[in-house]
């Protein structure tokens, strides 16, 4: 920051090869309090923008040598913030154009007063302040996007160790629980499971308000999505004694991003259960043609919501009154997040609502429907080998532990690795059946594991499951891999997924242990 700064006197750099006009503005702008900087050509003024800064120039476009425009362009290039006003004599469209385009923030005719040009200048310097504000804020929010990203794998870490082991007790995989321990657990499942949702639900709205998130389309059936949803959301149903009904009278072939479909279905029919204190939760579709799309609807007999409120209802972070905030939770980004996802399909949601009676979320997305004459078949990749060994690379010991515990009694072996170097290693010496890995690893991550897994002619046709907290299927799928899952995963769902992978190599029912 200049001295003149620091006393708060705007500095300006005036570069013009006319004497009076640099003598009148040296004597008219210090006496309105503005510190002044006279150069008498472009070079000379380049020059001085080197040593000096400045919160304004004006600078002629005509002059000899080295003409306004390039001082433009080299005082941007040194000073980007430095407001500068073009001063001409022959001003058109075209050269005020092209000093637009080149970061100048007006241009001023000659001949003009000091009152006109003081005027400009005060509407720069609230430019620049404005300009540096935003700066600021685009800084922060970089910043802060950063911070999530982190503390988001800190914290999804333990929270996949937690409900890794709850899903594992829950299913008697280290024996027999009392009726009063499968509560608690329970219990330990379901607020894991919601801490993890309201992580997830902040690094999502970070995502889609960047511009970030990715759509990762795959053949699937409407009505499959819909029983899983509701198979997510039941045990809330039941807590209150609700009714729940899919009216989908036939399978809807379709390709869509399956995920991201079921996340924006459990985030209606989740908050259709929470207001919701009596009768039932209804989850309909119907298929529109010329285009194809599907119009899905989740209805309430809920509490609803007033008319007034409804323009509300999908802002980030907002509960419609404190009083909900206290008596239903939540961080106010369920339905801000499902009107982003709706968007980023390319569809559209509104909602119809009476007070005390109930409401009604509709969604339409156009979605690439899949003709019954040519249903979609799943891709499987099989194993080329007769043993069971599953290899698991992962840099997290308790994920090595989670898995092989996972495994255990399903006819699989279990090896790991902490390391890229150690798993390829492991892989040329057992060559497994399957190999998960994680992406987040030191020195070798798992895409570059991946990449040398299939450019290996002895290890490329062993399945490889990415197993991580880093979304990126499209490069996953890309680079060949046999499927995707996201931490924390489904132990039924992924044990499903490696018997249905390695189909042409039977599994014996043998015990499992640790390598």
């Amino acid at each position: 920051m200049t001295e003149a700064n620091k006393n708060n006197m705007p500095s300006v750099l005036v570069v013009d090869d006319e004497a009076g006009l640099r003598d009148m503005l040296t004597f008219g702008l210090t006496d309105r309090g503005y510190r002044v900087v006279c150069a008498a050509t472009g070079e000379e003024g380049i020059e001085k923008s080197k040593h000096e800064g400045f919160d304004l120039v004006v600078t002629d476009m005509m002059m000899p040598g080295i003409g306004g425009i390039e001082v433009l362009k080299n005082i941007k290039r040194i000073q980007p913030r430095a407001e500068v006003i073009m001063a001409t004599g022959c001003a058109t469209l075209e050269t005020a154009v092209e000093s637009m385009k080149l970061g100048a923030y007006d241009y001023i005719t000659k001949p003009y007063g000091l009152d006109q040009l003081c005027i400009l200048f005060d509407k720069a310097l609230e430019h620049g302040r404005l300009t540096a504000k935003v700066n600021h804020l685009e800084e922060m929010n970089r910043i802060k996007s950063e911070f999530l990203a982190t503390i988001s794998h800190e914290l999804r870490t333990p929270m996949n160790a937690i409900i890794g082991y709850s899903s594992l007790l829950l299913d008697k995989a280290y024996g027999e629980i009392s009726t009063k321990q499968e509560q608690s657990l329970r219990r330990i499942d379901t607020n894991a499971k919601n801490l993890l949702q309201v992580i997830s639900n902040v690094l999502d709205i970070s995502k889609l308000s960047a511009g970030h998130m990715t759509l990762y389309p795959e053949p699937c059936d409407f009505k499959e999505i819909a029983h899983e949803v509701f198979s997510a959301v039941e045990c809330l149903a039941q807590e209150r004694n609700l009714t729940l009904t899919i009216d989908v009278p036939m399978s809807i072939p379709i390709r869509t991003d399956k995920t991201k479909l079921k996340q924006v279905l459990i985030n209606l029919v989740g908050n259709a259960i929470k207001f919701t204190h009596r009768g039932s939760v209804t989850l309909r579709a119907e298929v529109l043609t010329g285009p194809f799309r599907i119009r899905i609807y989740v209805q309430d007999t809920g509490i609803g919501i007033k008319e007034e409120d409804l323009p509300l209802l999908f802002e980030d972070f907002k509960q419609l009154d404190a009083s909900s905030t206290r008596e239903y939770g939540g961080t106010g980004l369920g339905l801000s997040i499902t009107k982003k996802l709706v968007e980023l399909f390319g569809g559209a949601i509104r909602v119809q609502s009476i007070l005390d009676v109930g409401s009604t979320f509709i969604v339409t997305l156009p979605l690439d429907i899949v003709p019954e004459a040519a249903p979609f078949e799943k891709s499987v990749v099989h194993g080329q080998n007769d043993q069971n060994i599953v290899l698991s690379i992962d840099d997290d010991p308790e994920m090595l532990t989670l898995i092989a515990h996972t495994l255990a009694g399903t006819g699989f072996k279990s090896a790991g690795a902490q390391s890229g170097e150690e798993g390829l290693a492991r892989a040329r010496q057992l060559h497994p059946l399957a190999i998960t890995l994680d992406i987040m690893m030191p020195h070798m991550d798992g895409w570059s594991v991946l990449q040398q897994l299939k450019n290996d002619p002895q290890l490329r046709a062993i399945p490889v499951f990415i197993v991580s907290m880093i979304e990126n299927k499209a490069l996953g799928f890309s680079l060949g891999v046999a499927d995707y899952l996201m931490k924390p995963f489904d132990r039924k769902e992924f044990i499903a997924k490696l018997k249905e992978c390695t189909t042409s190599a039977p599994v014996p029912e043998t015990t499992s242990r640790d390598f």
